[in-house]
């Protein structure tokens, strides 16, 4: 008889990178892809890629965009804000999301914040399991 062992959790392949001003498009379809009220204004992603105050990671998993992570840390600051994380339906409970909260330790850690906040476009109830 076969016995099927759960698995612990799944993991990702999901490959990280800096955005630049060529993944523009990608980040607003992420972004409109994870509103769910049309309400919401559109960000202005050309503004996080471009400034040296910002920092967003993309994660792609076969050249698909399927999560980014924007930290705003102003330079000399002690305290760094993690001001977006989103994870597309579809690649969630793979690890994806953790893998992009580490990324923005890291970064702040490594540009010498010894704080990094939630934003309050972070706190939406999906990024919040993630912390806890």
């Amino acid at each position: 008889m076969l016995r099927m062992q759960p698995m612990p959790h799944l993991q990702t392949f999901a490959r990280l990178h800096v955005a630049d001003t060529r993944d523009l498009a990608t980040l607003r379809e992420l972004d409109a892809s994870l509103r769910g009220d049309a309400r919401v204004p559109d960000r202005n992603w050309h503004v996080g890629v471009v400034s040296r105050d910002r920092h967003i990671v993309i994660a792609t998993e076969c050249q698909a965009a399927v999560g980014a992570v924007e930290v705003v840390h102003p330079a000399g600051s002690a305290v760094a804000t993690l001001a977006w994380l989103g994870v597309a339906h579809s690649a969630r409970g793979r690890g994806i999301g953790q893998l992009l909260v580490e990324s923005a330790i890291e970064y702040a850690r490594g540009e010498g914040a010894a704080v990094l906040r939630l934003g309050s476009l972070a706190l939406s109830r999906p990024a919040l399991s993630l912390l806890t």
